[in-house]
């Protein structure tokens, strides 16, 4: 069974044979873990989808994840 037919077998209640998820990482996290948690990513592609070790610069922080001020943009 495809991950289409599972995304749309769940949003229908009808059995899927895996639960569509995902699991997102803030930045912070690869800093401090990098490789570990790559390996932990590789071993697992239907929680963290595909990914290809090494392909991230761990220490690389951008937007509002990155040190110094932030406004709001509701605020604005």
């Amino acid at each position: 069974m495809g991950i289409e037919e599972d995304r749309i077998k769940s949003l229908e209640r009808n059995h899927p044979e895996h639960i569509p998820v995902g699991v997102y990482m803030l930045p912070a996290t690869f800093k401090r873990y990098r490789e570990k948690l790559e390996e932990v990513m590789l071993r697992h592609p239907i929680l963290f989808g595909e990914y290809d070790a090494g392909s991230r610069d761990f220490d690389d922080i951008r937007g509002t994840y990155a040190e110094g001020e932030h406004t709001d943009p509701a605020r604005m």
